[in-house]
């Protein structure tokens, strides 16, 4: 278990004892990146930040979070904004939500949405550092730490002379090596009647996420965990 996830690892090593130090040096890192980008513990270091640095006030960070928070900057600016790891006000809402089952009021969502903007923070790549420009900046590292985390992981694996394997961080698959006696890993998606299409893919990454187990249902429309930062909503509609 990791980031609010199940992380499961797959791979082919050729003694036992190379697998077993491989496994335990792979999800000893998985524990220390969740320490650093987990939203899900009070005391991991994202949480600690949000609730101590003070608006103008400079930090530097460690380089893992100014690697992620780097290229989350691009994507952010790429996308005009709809990739928005600040959005940790408004997935708390609606997490909130899903667990009690009950929609929240325009008015809480509005005061959610006015808190989220990475255009609230800088970043300054000579040090590394960070400077929060308003209050109540809380990060949600959902759409990216998981990936990044499967990189590292991949890392260790390849430093222990592992190379076909598969890393599953909650539905983020990072493909390395085909298995031995096969020409790619087969890797099945589900669709929205549950029919199973089946990809074939060798040293790639692919990921899905959609409302198919969480969602919260109002007034007949499935609205997904997935969260537009211009709208404050979860989505509604299926890519």
């Amino acid at each position: 278990p990791g980031m609010g996830t199940l992380f499961t690892l797959t791979f082919y090593a050729d003694e036992e004892p190379q697998a077993k130090e491989a496994s335990m040096a792979s999800f000893a890192e998985l524990e220390r990146l969740e320490q650093l980008f987990s939203d899900y513990r009070s005391d991991s270091y994202i949480n600690q930040l949000s609730a101590q640095l003070t608006v103008n006030q400079r930090k530097v960070l460690p380089t893992e979070v100014f690697e992620v928070l780097w290229l989350s900057n691009e994507l952010y600016h790429e996308s005009n904004g709809v990739f928005d790891p600040t959005i940790g006000p408004l997935s708390r809402l609606w997490r909130e939500a899903q667990q009690l089952g009950k929609f929240p009021e325009e008015e809480e969502v509005l005061k959610a949405k006015n808190q989220v903007g990475f255009n609230q923070i800088f970043l300054h790549q000579e040090d590394q550092s960070i400077v929060f420009l308003a209050d109540s900046i809380k990060f949600d590292f959902g759409g990216i730490a998981k990936g990044y985390t499967a990189d590292r992981l991949a890392m260790v694996l390849e430093s222990y002379g592992i190379h076909a394997y598969l890393i599953d961080a909650g539905g983020d698959l990072l493909i390395g090596d085909a298995p031995p006696t096969l020409p790619s890993w087969r890797i099945g998606i589900e669709g929205d009647h549950q029919e199973i299409k089946e990809v074939n893919l060798v040293n790639t990454a692919i990921a899905t996420s959609g409302s198919t187990y969480r969602y919260i249902l109002h007034k007949g429309i499935r609205y997904s965990h997935i969260i537009d930062p211009r709208t404050g909503y979860g989505i509604t509609h299926h890519q």
